[in-house]
């Protein structure tokens, strides 16, 4: 790719229209919930949830790793976006997602991106597809690591600060409601707050 060549990076990508209001066998744990809606900007329930949705969409696009619950769509209509979902007879399901940071990008990048980071156990995954292959695949190398393997990867500075996030709730407990770090720039250095 152009774009970050060689870099390991999260699966993630931009919420589509069709992500808000998808039907989810259970919506967001109230504290993630919370920490979502009550950051700045202020969001609604819905784009929390379309946001979550999203983070699950690509992560099955990008790995072949469906995150939810068996069953069958109650809906007739299936936005194209979500047909491998239902070809998989797997209901997303936000309740298993911990948020564990977000970040904004500096300022004079060529691509910015405010983004919301989350994880979810391996148990939460229903389904497993094909790797999305090819050379038009956005990812060439997918597998479990240790946290020891992190250290030799070919990562952005900001990738290894989210690791370290996730290292450190996964310690604590993943699901426990924890304060959830926001990491941002100012007179170009990175600063970290606290939602």
């Amino acid at each position: 790719m152009r774009f970050l060549p060689g870099i390991y990076v999260f699966p993630g990508g931009r919420v589509e229209r069709t992500d808000s209001g998808i039907e989810l066998a259970h919506g967001l744990p109230a504290h993630v919930q919370q920490k979502l809606t009550n950051g700045a900007p202020r969001l609604s329930l819905q784009r929390a949830q379309a946001l979550a949705a999203a983070a699950i969409r690509e992560t099955a696009e990008e790995t072949g790793l469906f995150l939810g619950v068996r069953g069958e769509w109650k809906r007739r209509r299936i936005p194209p976006s979500w047909s491998a979902f239902a070809g998989e007879s797997v209901v997303p399901d936000l309740s298993g997602l911990a948020l564990i940071a977000r970040a904004v990008t500096p300022t004079g990048l060529p691509r910015r991106y405010d983004t919301r980071f989350f994880a979810a156990d391996a148990a939460s995954v229903a389904a497993r597809g094909e790797l999305p292959a090819g050379p038009d695949a956005e990812l060439d190398d997918l597998r479990w690591l240790t946290r020891e393997e992190t250290d030799e990867l070919d990562l952005l500075p900001i990738t290894r600060v989210i690791l370290e996030e996730l290292f450190r709730r996964i310690e604590a407990g993943i699901s426990r409601d924890l304060p959830v770090p926001f990491f941002r720039f100012r007179a170009g250095r990175m600063r970290r707050d606290e939602i």
